[in-house]
């Protein structure tokens, strides 16, 4: 997840104004633990970005619309 934050933190440096949310999700067996996160940013520039990462366990993230793109 820290690139993702890194990413979004690169689309703010130059200024550009950029709206952003975090959702965790509990499906597990343990209620206190999250799942996943799904993570989504827009920017005014023209930046989206939209994952959803995985608990620490599967060590991976995906992008529900296919791609992660800085336009």
């Amino acid at each position: 997840m820290r690139s993702l934050e890194d990413e979004i933190a690169l689309a703010v440096k130059p200024g550009q104004h950029v709206a952003s949310g975090f959702s965790p999700v509990y499906n597990g067996a343990d209620a206190a633990m999250s799942t996943e996160t799904c993570m989504h940013a827009v920017g005014e520039g023209g930046y989206r970005l939209s994952r959803t990462v995985y608990d620490q366990a599967s060590h991976s993230e995906r992008s529900s619309d296919g791609y992660l793109s800085v336009l």
